[in-house]
């Protein structure tokens, strides 16, 4: 952690954070303004959801991440920026999402999660069962969560796990890759990842209702 980021962690955060606790978030106290409510997973340094908050001020943005340096410079970023529908918490995103209301999620991002590529630690990849249950209670019946990864293999592996999920749809197709979605900027790690010749995969995914619209 460098020190900008170290300051940012002692003097911005306890205005942008949503504290680490076991206590239900009260949406309508956490947010100056009633807005449709989108969550990143996983923001990294905070680029992604910056950019959708700066963009989009008529919609509240939550950012879940555990590396508090990548926290740090997206802090000093947001203060630079000025935004106010930005709001982040350093909390497994297991306990976040269990302490949210239910269907209070328009959209969720989930972007080039950690794909741990050894095939002893698959167990510990993001997007498995028991986070497409949470994200089952919580994602608005029209909501929409978008996954990308530049892992073939754990591509593969979200098909799979979407077979066994008859409650999620896969907007592109069960055997369909989405195409980019406008609201993700390149970062410099989609960038080098291009240029490595790493193909990016997309997935768009829905609940499985009656009357569910495909975009």
């Amino acid at each position: 952690m460098t020190a900008a980021q170290q300051r940012a962690i002692e003097s911005l955060l306890p205005r942008f954070e949503i504290e680490d606790s076991i206590l239900p978030i009260d949406l309508s106290t956490t947010f100056p303004d009633k807005a449709p409510f989108y969550l990143e997973i996983g923001v990294g340094n905070g680029i992604c959801v910056l950019n959708c908050a700066e963009g989009n001020p008529d919609n509240n943005y939550l950012g879940v991440e555990v590396h508090r340096p990548g926290v740090g410079y997206l802090l000093n970023q947001a203060q630079t920026a000025g935004v106010s529908n930005l709001r982040v918490c350093i909390q497994d995103v297991q306990q976040v999402l269990a302490r949210l209301p239910a269907e209070c999620l328009t959209v969720v991002y989930i972007f080039f999660p950690d794909p741990w590529p050894k095939k002893r630690h698959h167990k510990r990849r993001l997007v498995r069962a028991a986070l497409l249950s949470a994200l089952q209670r919580t994602l608005h019946r029209h909501g929409r969560v978008y996954i990308a990864t530049d892992s073939s293999d754990y591509a593969t592996d979200i098909q799979a796990e979407l077979v066994g999920q008859p409650c999620w749809l896969n907007l592109a197709g069960p055997d369909t890759f989405a195409s980019r979605p406008k609201a993700r900027i390149r970062t410099r790690f989609e960038a080098r990842a291009i240029q490595d010749g790493r193909t990016v995969y997309e997935f768009v995914l829905a609940k499985a209702m009656t009357g569910v619209p495909r975009d």
